[in-house]
This record gives C-alpha cells, sequence and structure tokens, in this order.
C-alpha cells in the first residue's frame, strides 16, 4: 500500500526533511501497520499504532535505528529488566510485558518492529539476559579493554574492508583460555561470590560481540632477532643445564622487554596530558623488492630486483597517531652511505619539519 501524497505532513512527520531515509523508514512503517503483523489485530482492543500514534512511533524506532549493536544490545537488556514480571511458578519461562513507555503496551511484532531487530536477534538478547544478566556483560567488557590496554600492541593498519577501527594485538602466548583464566582470578580477588561465574563459551561470544577488535598475533607477526635465536637454541640443546640457561636468558629478555613496554606507555599518556610534550618513533623497516609479486618465480623475471627502504616517523601523542613514510631507492642513499646514524638524523629532522 503507497502513502498519500504529502504524507509527511499527515503523519506528523513536517518537521523532518523530506529525504530518501525518511521516506523509505516512513513507508515501511506504514506498510507494518497496515499488514497483519501487528498481534494486537488478531484482538478486539485498541491497536499499537493507535495507541502509540504514528509521529512518536517514528520519532522512538529513529532513536534505536542510531545505536550501534553494542549500544543496542545494552538498552535491550536494560529494557527486559524492566520489562520482567514476577510469576508465582517459578517452573514457567520468565514472562516479559513489552511497552512503549509506562502506559502503553506493545505486542511482541510491534516492539520488534520498534527496536529494528529480528527474532533471531532478540532470543539471543533474551538468553543472555536469562542465562547471565547485565553485570557479567559489563564486567567482560570492561576486563578485556582493560587488558589489552596492559598487554596489548597497537597494529601498523588495518583492513578498511573489513575492521572500522584500529586493531590491538594480545602477545602469541595468551589466547582465550589464558585470558579467561586471569579473568575469573580477578573476580575471585575483587568481586568474590556476588554473581555466578560467566562461562568460558559465554566469554568468548561476548570478546567477538563487544570487543572484536582485539585479537591475538599469529605465531608469525611479532618475531625478534633475539627472542628467535634463544628459542631455536632451547629446541637444540642437548644438555638440560644448557636448556634451563637459555630459558633463563630468554624469561629475562621478555622482562626487559616489558620495562621497555611500560616506558613506551607512560610517555605516550604523558604526550597526550601534557600538550608541551611529544613522543616520537622512528626506524627503518624491512627492504622490499621492486617489483614484488607474492607468486612470482625470481629467476625468470629479474635475477636481482630493485631495492626500496622504508622509514617510519611515527608521532603516538596524539588522539589519533600520524605517522610519515618515506621511501628510499637504493640508488638514492649517499656513496658508501645506507642506513648509518646521519641518514637516520636527517631522515627525522626532515619529518620533525
Amino acid at each position: 500500500m503507497s502513502l498519500p501524497n504529502l504524507f509527511l505532513e499527515e503523519l506528523g512527520l513536517d518537521k523532518y526533511e523530506n529525504n530518501e531515509l525518511v521516506q523509505e523508514v516512513a513507508q515501511d512503517l506504514w506498510n507494518f501497520f497496515q499488514s497483519k503483523s501487528c498481534e494486537c489485530r488478531m484482538r478486539k482492543t485498541q491497536q499499537c499504532f493507535e495507541k502509540v500514534g504514528f509521529q512518536h512511533f517514528f520519532e522512538r524506532h529513529m532513536q534505536f535505528r542510531g545505536l550501534d549493536k553494542k549500544e543496542l544490545d545494552l538498552v535491550l537488556i536494560g529494557q527486559l529488566m524492566a520489562f520482567e514480571y514476577n510469576q508465582i511458578n517459578e517452573d514457567i519461562g520468565r514472562r516479559f510485558n513489552y511497552q512503549f513507555n509506562n502506559n502503553i503496551k506493545l505486542c511482541k511484532n510491534t516492539y520488534l518492529k520498534l527496536i529494528r531487530i529480528g527474532e533471531f536477534h532478540f532470543t539471543q538478547i533474551k538468553k543472555h539476559f536469562i542465562n547471565e544478566g547485565l553485570v557479567e556483560r559489563l564486567h567482560v567488557h570492561q576486563f578485556i579493554i582493560n587488558y589489552a590496554n596492559l598487554h596489548g600492541y597497537p597494529s601498523p593498519g588495518r583492513h578498511l574492508q573489513h575492521d572500522t577501527q584500529s586493531i590491538i594485538y594480545l602477545p602469541t602466548e595468551k589466547d582465550y583460555a589464558k585470558v579467561y583464566t586471569d579473568f575469573i582470578e580477578c573476580l575471585n580477588i575483587f568481586l568474590d561470590k556476588l554473581f555466578n561465574k560467566i562461562s568460558y563459551a559465554s566469554f568468548i561470544r561476548l570478546w567477538k560481540e563487544l570487543t572484536p577488535h582485539i585479537k591475538f598475533m599469529s605465531p608469525g607477526t611479532d618475531l625478534y632477532e633475539l627472542c628467535e635465536t634463544l628459542k631455536i637454541q632451547i629446541q637444540s640443546a642437548n644438555y638440560d643445564d644448557e636448556k634451563k640457561l637459555l630459558q633463563k636468558k630468554l624469561y629475562d629478555h621478555k622482562k626487559d622487554a616489558e620495562i621497555e613496554r611500560e616506558y613506551y606507555r607512560n610517555n605516550i599518556i604523558t604526550s597526550i596530558t601534557l600538550s608541551n610534550m611529544a613522543y616520537i618513533c622512528y626506524d627503518f623497516a624491512q627492504n622490499v623488492p621492486v617489483p614484488y609479486s607474492p607468486q612470482q618465480i625470481g629467476a625468470t623475471y629479474f635475477k636481482s630486483a630493485f631495492q626500496t627502504h622504508i622509514f617510519d616517523i611515527c608521532n603516538t601523542g596524539q588522539n589519533l597517531a600520524q605517522q610519515l613514510n618515506y621511501i628510499i631507492g637504493e640508488n638514492e642513499f649517499p656513496q658508501g652511505i645506507h642506513k648509518g646514524a646521519n641518514t637516520t638524523l636527517n631522515l627525522v629532522y626532515n619529518g620533525l619539519h
């Protein structure tokens, strides 16, 4: 069924700009209330549309459309807490009265249309609320964020087609099971037994729903020369005493790296807090052969590819870190000088200007 001419004014939506989105949403809601999807039509009571009024229903629907998935899930759990009503028989499944406000009740189908989600998504949210409540969800989210701030490494980039925010990687020695163990230990220390412990499966599901940008490094993404050398030596050691000595060296090295990481993190916090201080990181990245193809058979194309050097300068003291990349051909270095101190200082000086 098509809306009548000048339907925005007739439906009390004249304050909205007559654009494609408003037209589409208004048409969709109009069609819904003219169909038999509203359960109230099956009763001899006033319809949901008539009780709320199209204008108020449209405004609330647009407000729900403005929430992202995380915000919407928390709002729905809060509403379910308010919608649940007491029952005499506790063996019967928990019941909910869906409402537009304190005075206007809605049928379930109309409520789902109001909040703009499907039956399956709503069932999952309701199941989570019944089994785990709201507190656990908030604790899991905050714990993972704090854990990533403490142990995570920023990603040098992201896939713009898949990632909507900067990726944070946890070290390869961490995994879901170890983080979950730390989470439970944290609950035991600070919260004791105030609520039921969340299951491992629910912890993983909430992680992927609430903090999908926090991931684990693959085994090849945190390679460091000394670490890899010591690991190889440990694997090839023939005697226990030799292996223990190498393991201690690796342990001490990781401790030193943690100290460096803490120093780095404190400097970033200081540079963000104090406007007169900046924190600059710079280094040469790996050399890249040009042309380059992952499927190129080297001997059949170039015996010796042209080498390019990549030098990066990053100002990490800003809310949005800025990185400047220098691409330098192998023939652009001064004769006999490559990655020396003079070259590095000149590039940093150029970057600061």
